[in-house]
């Protein structure tokens, strides 16, 4: 499926209306690129200026290391 650009800005505008975000911390990109929820979850924090912090691949089955990446990155 294609997403045109006008839809893709119109969504991280959307999310930032919704949802401010502090400028203090980072969010977890956990969603496969495959996957269209992975859309927001990339751009709407790049475009708010906080950083994506990216789980090694399969670490959403290890709670240890993502508490552990959690904690050190700031993620809020």
């Amino acid at each position: 499926v294609q997403v045109e650009h006008r839809n893709v800005v119109n969504l991280v505008q959307w999310g930032s209306l919704l949802c401010p975000v502090s400028q203090h911390g980072a969010l977890l990109h956990q969603t496969s690129i495959s996957f269209d929820a992975s859309v927001s979850e990339i751009f709407w924090p790049l475009c708010s200026g906080l950083p994506l912090v990216l789980a090694r691949p399969d670490g959403q089955h290890d709670p240890a290391y993502l508490a552990r990446l959690i904690r050190e990155q700031h993620v809020s």
